[in-house]
């Protein structure tokens, strides 16, 4: 395994609450890399100079802002206004030297076939990859299932591998706590794509119920095992514990060293 990291949500731009964030971050065990979340849309330059030197003994990886973005609205407007915001956070995550950034193809609407949308979605994708020009890996991740006048899209990991297939340099994130939620089986594409995946979202979820708690509450997730599978096909990129609240990543995060050290 490569490195084992965190998440760091930026929906702020007030430094010392960031600042009390990576200090909760310092004080884990054996952290080998940063995932910045950079939702927050008032982000600029310098904050990702002063960023980058706050996480300067850490490896960085970005997570691309996502919310009110799409690649496969049937308005082309908000999938060029999408292209233009993603754009942006490819030169974040260049300044911030991010090895990885995910992304959310984004929300369709209901009555939009997978084949259209995977269709609209795989030019601005090109057009990102070409963009980024091998700076760093981009990788789509997959999602959970939703349900209302838009969906989620891809949420399956066959539908990501659809769209991997028509953009050659494009990578994936395996979300395997959506995984769960989605009752998608996720070893195959392990098995299959194994130099594709460039970072791994790890919590803990309940098949089609709730996700992104620790492993120290029941859930569906066998931590252990899955470190066993990782090992055994020699997965060797990035994995991210993407868990919310203080309590149940520090739980987590022990419980994943002591693994570690068997």
């Amino acid at each position: 395994m490569q490195s084992f990291g965190l998440f760091l949500n930026i929906t702020t731009v007030n430094r010392t609450e960031i600042e009390k964030r990576i200090s909760f971050l310092e004080n884990m065990e054996n952290l080998g890399h940063v995932e910045v979340w950079l939702e927050h849309g008032d982000w600029t330059d310098d904050d990702s100079r002063w960023l980058k030197k706050k996480l300067a003994g850490f490896k960085i990886l970005v997570h691309a802002p996502f919310i009110s973005f799409s690649f496969v609205a049937t308005h082309r407007e908000i999938n060029e206004a999408s292209l233009v915001a993603l754009k942006r956070a490819c030169e974040h995550a260049e300044m911030l030297g991010s090895k990885v950034m995910t992304l959310h193809v984004g929300r369709k609407p209901l009555y939009l076939l997978d084949e259209e949308a995977r269709k609209i979605a795989i030019s601005h994708l090109t057009s990102l990859v070409e963009y980024v020009d091998g700076k760093f890996d981009l990788a789509i991740e997959n999602l959970p299932a939703s349900s209302g006048t838009s969906l989620r899209y891809p949420v399956t990991l066959r539908e990501v591998e659809c769209i991997i297939q028509e953009v050659p340099h494009l990578k994936a994130t395996v979300d395997v706590g959506h995984c769960i939620q989605n009752e998608d089986s996720y070893e195959w594409f392990f098995e299959k794509y194994a130099t594709r995946i460039s970072d791994i979202h790890v919590h803990n979820a309940i098949k089609k119920s709730k996700a992104h708690f620790g492993f120290g509450t029941p859930g569906d997730l066998d931590l252990q095992k899955f470190i066993l599978f990782l090992n055994r096909i020699s997965y060797g990129k990035y994995f991210t514990f993407e868990i919310l609240g203080d309590k149940d990543i520090r739980e987590s995060w022990d419980k994943l060293q002591a693994i570690i050290k068997e």
